[in-house]
C-alpha cells in the first residue's frame, strides 16, 4: 500500500437542489459530527462554502437561526486549522422558502456561465464580500484563495479570469480528468484536461501553463472495473447499516437518456469513473484504489449532507493506515509534484 501517498480531504458545505432538507439534519449536525472527528485525529481539510445559500438566509427572519449556527460554524472550521474556499451555485436566486425547507422553481441559472457578465461579477464580488465578513470575525488575516464551481462547471473560464485575479483567487478545483457531463443544466468536458494532480494555467484550467497565475488541483477519479462492481454486490450487506445518508434533503435526478434496462447493464458491465470520496464509499474498493494511484496525492470531493457513518469510519482508516493529510492550498503551494 502506497501511504506515501497525501491526501486531500475537500468537503463542499452545500444542502440539496431539489429540496434543500432541515439546516440542522441536512448541514450542520453532519458537519459538526466530521469536525468531530477531524478534531479529535487533528486532521486539517479544506470546506467550499456556498455563500449564496447564507445570503439567502441572512435574507429573512425565519431563517436568522440558521445564519447564526452556519457563522458559528465557520468559525470552528477555522479555529480547527481547516481552510476555506468560494462555492457559488447561482440557483439560489430562484429560491423560496417553505415548510422550513428551501424550494427550487428553476435551475436555469445552475451553471454560472448562464448569466450575464455583469451578474457574474456582481457574484464574485459579494459572494467573497460575504465570505470574508464571516472570517473576519474570526480572523482577520484569513485569505481566501481557492474556489470550485457549483456542479464544477467551470469552463468556459474566460467569464470568471478577471474578478477571481481581482479578488485574490489563484487556487482552483473543479476539474475532475477523464468526466464529461451535458444536461440542460449543466455540463462540463474534461476528457481532454492535463492527467496531473496539480499543474499551472493561465486561460482555461484544461490547459496547462508553467507560468500561470492560477493553480489547478484537480478532483481524483478512479475507474470502476467490472470486478470492482462484483465485489462491491458482496459487500453491501456487510455496510447496510452504516450507509445511510446524514443528510435528509432531495437530490434532483440525474438527466439520463438511457432506457431502464440499458442504465442496469451500464451499470453493471460498463466499467465507470467515479471522483474519490467518502459518499457512499466501499472501504475495499477505496483502498484498492489508492494503493493502484501513481501520483503522490489524492483529492476527495466530499458532502457533509451525503456522508454516513460509514463515511467518517473510512477517515479513521485513513488515519490509522498512516495516509499524509493536507490542505489544498498547502499541497497547491508545495514543491510536491
Amino acid at each position: 500500500m502506497n501511504n506515501k501517498i497525501n491526501v486531500i480531504l475537500t468537503f463542499d458545505y452545500e444542502v440539496f437542489l431539489k429540496k434543500s432538507g432541515d439546516f440542522f439534519e441536512t448541514l450542520y449536525h453532519p458537519t459538526e459530527r466530521l469536525l468531530d472527528i477531524l478534531s479529535e485525529r487533528g486532521i486539517h481539510s479544506t470546506f467550499f462554502v456556498d455563500i449564496l445559500y447564507y445570503q439567502k438566509l441572512i435574507s429573512q427572519q425565519e431563517t436568522s437561526e440558521h445564519a447564526s449556527h452556519f457563522r458559528k460554524q465557520i468559525g470552528r472550521m477555522l479555529h480547527d486549522g481547516h481552510h476555506l474556499g468560494l462555492h457559488l451555485h447561482p440557483h439560489w436566486k430562484n429560491a423560496s422558502f417553505m415548510n422550513g425547507e428551501w424550494i427550487f422553481d428553476t435551475i436555469s441559472n445552475y451553471k454560472i456561465q448562464t448569466l450575464p457578465q455583469e451578474d457574474i461579477d456582481k457574484l464574485i464580488d459579494s459572494g467573497m464580500e460575504l465570505l470574508r465578513s464571516i472570517t473576519n470575525e474570526f480572523d482577520l488575516n484569513y485569505r481566501i484563495r481557492s474556489f470550485r464551481a457549483g456542479g464544477l462547471c467551470i469552463t468556459p473560464f474566460e467569464p470568471l479570469k478577471k474578478k477571481f485575479a481581482e479578488q485574490g483567487i489563484d487556487i482552483e478545483s473543479s476539474v475532475a480528468h477523464g468526466l464529461k457531463v451535458r444536461t440542460p443544466f449543466q455540463s462540463f468536458d474534461f476528457t481532454k484536461s492535463p492527467n496531473k494532480t496539480k499543474y499551472k494555467f493561465s486561460e482555461t484550467p484544461l490547459l496547462e501553463d508553467v507560468s500561470g497565475y492560477f493553480t489547478e488541483v484537480p478532483i481524483s477519479v478512479y475507474k470502476k472495473l467490472i470486478s470492482d462492481k462484483i465485489k462491491e454486490r458482496g459487500l453491501f450487506e456487510k455496510y447496510a447499516g452504516k450507509m445511510e445518508k446524514f443528510g435528509k434533503g432531495v437530490a434532483i435526478a440525474p438527466v439520463v437518456q438511457r432506457n431502464i434496462f440499458l442504465r442496469i447493464l451500464f451499470s453493471l458491465f460498463v466499467p465507470t469513473k467515479y471522483l474519490f470520496s467518502l459518499d457512499d464509499a466501499i472501504p475495499e474498493t477505496l483502498f484498492r484504489k489508492i494503493s493502484q494511484s501513481s501520483g503522490n496525492a489524492i483529492t476527495f470531493l466530499s458532502h457533509p449532507k451525503l456522508m454516513s457513518q460509514l463515511s467518517l469510519e473510512i477517515i479513521k482508516l485513513l488515519y490509522d493506515k498512516g495516509y499524509n493529510f493536507m490542505r489544498l492550498e498547502d499541497y497547491a503551494d508545495s514543491t510536491k509534484l
